[in-house]
């Protein structure tokens, strides 16, 4: 019986020595998987940060373009508004104009052809006409100045809006990179201890 029992003892170490030793081939392959996961982490975190800081010099350039783009709608806008004074004061001068040439026009025709006092208001209404000129020439140049303006400020409204969706997409995109980084943190924390515990 104790010959029977010494061998069911033996056959026990025997058994438990093979169980170690495969259970250490197990843990020494887990250690190369463990290490490999380790490194692949450590790429992945690499690989984050380079995509952060891209994102963040993006963002950093959108904010400048975005700043550049307000300070030229703020200008745009403030140039038209001078051009709008403008053109109100030109409009006002030609109706006034039109109305002294409509009174010049009305003494010149109640006057005989022949009558001296002629001769002045025939001037008179030359230089009314010469002046009415210039002032719808330069109406015409501030309604095209004005129209280059709308079309400015229109484009540079059309700019910055999509700059502001450029910043919240980028925006969006480092916060879902942080996210990422903070899970890849996670995972090579956990994999550093399960190292540990195979030493």
């Amino acid at each position: 019986m104790r010959a029977s029992s010494s061998t069911t003892s033996l056959a026990l170490v025997t058994a438990a020595l093979a169980a170690a030793e495969a259970d250490a081939d197990v843990a020494a392959a887990q250690v190369g998987v463990l290490d490999a996961r380790l490194q692949e982490t450590a790429d992945a975190q690499a690989e984050l940060a380079d995509k952060r800081a891209e994102v963040v010099d993006l963002l950093a350039e959108l904010k400048k373009k975005r700043s550049e783009v307000t300070d030229a709608i703020r200008d745009l806008t403030s140039t038209r508004a001078d051009l709008r004074q403008k053109r109100a004061e030109a409009a006002a001068a030609r109706t006034t104009l039109t109305a002294r040439r409509a009174e010049v026009s009305e003494q010149l025709a109640a006057l005989p052809p022949e009558s001296p006092a002629r001769e002045p208001l025939e001037q008179a209404l030359a230089e009314i006409d010469q002046k009415l000129a210039e002032v719808n020439a330069g109406l015409g140049k501030l309604d095209a100045g004005l129209r280059q303006l709308d079309s400015g400020l229109k484009q540079a409204r059309s700019g910055l809006s999509q700059i502001k969706d450029g910043i919240h997409k980028a925006t969006d995109g480092l916060s879902d990179l942080d996210e990422a980084a903070a899970e890849v943190r996670d995972a090579r924390a956990e994999l550093t201890r399960l190292r540990r515990l195979t030493r």
